[in-house]
């Protein structure tokens, strides 16, 4: 149990990093009213605005990741929206660190259960699944050489090590690839001095913690319901046996994205009546993240739900057709500024390619998918499975209505079933 220290030190070093580079928006956009729920936030905030500026260095600007500078400059803006907003925090200290300590203890008390789990050994990986391997040799190229102009500097594969260097040569370099959860291990790792691999279960518990945070900010906001009431919804995500099964699975990119999806038709729907920059520049932030971490839900998780919402505005006349025209425009155009790569990406996921490939695995034998366990079905059941599974209609849907549509892992569609 020689490590429970180090492991808490490194998950309070990651919280606070992620904190203190959202604390910036949050002063600045939070309302007078149920303020500290927005201050909870700031991790949310702040591990998008990190990713947003890693993503944009290595595929729009061509440079090599550096987040100390970027992690410097969203800290001194947090600065900057602390000074401007000093007045506020002043009178609202004391009431809010009283509470924001008591709802804190749930969220200290389960981290140092996680760091608990890895005492004897220290942060590992879990598991050696390919999508954890690929992610780690990703991390590792992307801070050692990519566009930093040494002999490895390079995205051509050999031939002879194919399987190695597809994530460490084409997807370090590819535009369309998801590297918003990956910047985030960077960020660590490289501030740290800790391996790429080390860092996976670290950036996994946070992730975990800001994500019980949204979970409770909706309950407090959305619905309206009393902070002490609201706790059974976070702590779901927290024990919840399918969030450990994505860090088992090396689906690292899925749970970055959980509390982006929670948050967005909320966020979506007040921007879209109300018309104000605190919730037009968040919605923004999370269709911009959202192309970076896990894009393939996006179209019925972000772009379906806009379209329904603009429709309801305008039937229900909830905000003047003008006003609908400024926020459909001002949304994309503040994504694409943070996201510089953002329409290579929308392009990319709206193709059926990938869909195809995950189609035909799904469809695939059952010798060829190894799941003996479906043997025993009849053989006019698994006829149907194959035909409709394997059909081209369904290459065309399954990334719609699944979002599996991955070109980095189309394992999903061998194990599902």
């Amino acid at each position: 149990m020689q490590a429970v220290l180090p492991n808490i030190g490194t998950l309070l070093f990651v919280m606070s990093l992620w904190t203190v580079c959202g604390i910036g928006p949050v002063l600045l956009l939070a309302p007078k009213t149920r303020y500290l729920t927005w201050l909870l936030l700031s991790p949310f905030f702040g591990y998008m605005l990190i990713a947003a500026l890693g993503v944009a260095r290595l595929e729009f600007f061509l440079a090599p990741a550096t987040p100390l500078v970027d992690c410097s400059l969203l800290a001194g803006f947090g600065l900057i929206a602390g000074y401007i907003r000093r007045k506020n925090l002043r009178r609202r200290w004391l009431r809010c660190l009283r509470s924001l300590i008591r709802l804190s203890v749930p969220y200290f008390a389960y981290l140092f259960l996680y760091a608990f789990i890895f005492g004897s050994t220290g942060f590992e990986t879990l598991s050696t699944g390919s999508d954890e391997v690929a992610h780690g040799l990703m991390e590792t190229q992307i801070i050692q050489n990519v566009h930093r102009g040494t002999p490895n500097d390079s995205p051509i594969m050999r031939e002879d090590h194919y399987i190695q260097d597809y994530p460490a040569k084409d997807l370090s370099y590819e535009k369309a690839s998801r590297k918003g959860s990956d910047m985030l291990t960077i960020a660590t790792s490289m501030l740290l001095g800790i391996a790429p691999e080390r860092v996976y279960p670290v950036t996994f518990g946070c992730l975990l913690l800001t994500l019980a945070g949204a979970a409770l900010y909706l309950c407090r906001n959305a619905f309206g319901m009393r902070l002490r009431l609201c706790w059974p919804v976070p702590l779901f995500f927290l024990v919840s046996g399918g969030v450990w099964r994505l860090n088992v699975e090396g689906n690292f990119s899925n749970l970055s994205s959980w509390a982006m999806f929670l948050l967005a038709p909320w966020f979506l729907m007040q921007a879209l009546t109300e018309m104000r920059l605190r919730w037009l520049f968040p919605i923004a932030l999370i269709a911009s993240s959202v192309y970076s971490f896990y894009f393939e839900p996006a179209l019925v998780s972000l772009l379906l739900p806009a379209g329904l919402g603009v429709l309801y505005c305008l039937v229900r006349r909830k905000t003047s057709p003008l006003k609908l025209v400024v926020a459909v425009a001002f949304i994309p155009a503040v994504a694409i500024f943070l996201n510089p790569t953002l329409p290579y990406k929308f392009r990319y996921s709206s193709e059926v390619a990938t869909s195809a490939t995950v189609a035909s695995s799904m469809g695939s034998p059952l010798s060829a998918i190894g799941n003996s366990h479906l043997s025993s079905w009849p053989a006019v059941v698994m006829a149907g499975w194959r035909k409709v599974y394997g059909s081209d209609w369904w290459a065309h849907i399954a990334h719609v209505l699944l979002g599996v549509g991955s070109a980095v892992n189309v394992s999903w569609g061998s194990h599902a079933f």
